[in-house]
């Protein structure tokens, strides 16, 4: 069942259904369209996550609070995908270059939480929707986006790459590490442009 499901059910199991809307942002049930679909509206570029809390009715404050942390969780785990997508490949891509040498798994733990902290700087709250209504609310939902620049993001992570393979001195041609390096990054490049939102 979807989230809008789940939500659907227990609202209505407390005698709250929701008025049919015309509005574009609102489905048939009442609630906004992207807490199915986080990234509606927003560019193609942007991660997003949607994430809802039950402390509404008694503490809005703490509900907002708890909303915002699960949906900034959600966009971190999805930013360290992304770069351990990345660096994989570009580690297996190393190992061809240094007789089977990589750089360590200190170094690849340190570029993903690099990257994800200096991405989270960017990371807003874009909407927030209290079911419902905002007077007297029983749920709360909030959508959390940060955009990316998937090229830049790409070559940064590339560069911190080549980086700890030089603070490991690792012994390879610079290069053939570049030209490999970047057919790996055209790649990654490629695949994340057909998984962007429309």
């Amino acid at each position: 069942m979807t989230i809008r499901g789940i939500a659907v059910a227990v609202l209505a199991a407390g005698s709250l259904g929701a008025c049919a809307s015309t509005s574009p942002n609102l489905a048939s049930d009442g609630l906004p369209v992207w807490i199915d679909n986080p990234c509606m509206g927003q560019p193609a570029s942007a991660i997003c996550a949607v994430a809802e809390s039950d402390f509404a009715a008694s503490d809005v404050e703490m509900a907002k609070t708890d909303a915002e942390t699960v949906a900034k969780n959600r966009i971190s785990d999805q930013i360290s995908a992304r770069v351990g997508r990345l660096t994989e490949r570009l580690a297996s891509a190393m190992k061809d270059l240094t007789s089977g040498q990589t750089v360590g798994e200190r170094t690849l733990k340190d570029i993903n939480q690099n990257f994800q902290q200096q991405t989270l700087n960017g990371l807003r709250y874009v909407d927030y929707f209290y079911y419902p209504n905002r007077v007297e609310p029983k749920k709360l939902w909030v959508r959390a986006v940060v955009t990316v620049e998937s090229n830049k993001f790409s070559q940064d992570i590339v560069n911190a790459m080549m980086a700890g393979a030089q603070a490991e001195r690792l012994e390879m041609k610079h290069e053939e590490a570049q030209a490999r390096f970047d057919a790996v990054r055209k790649q990654y490049l490629s695949e994340e442009a057909g998984s962007q939102n429309p």
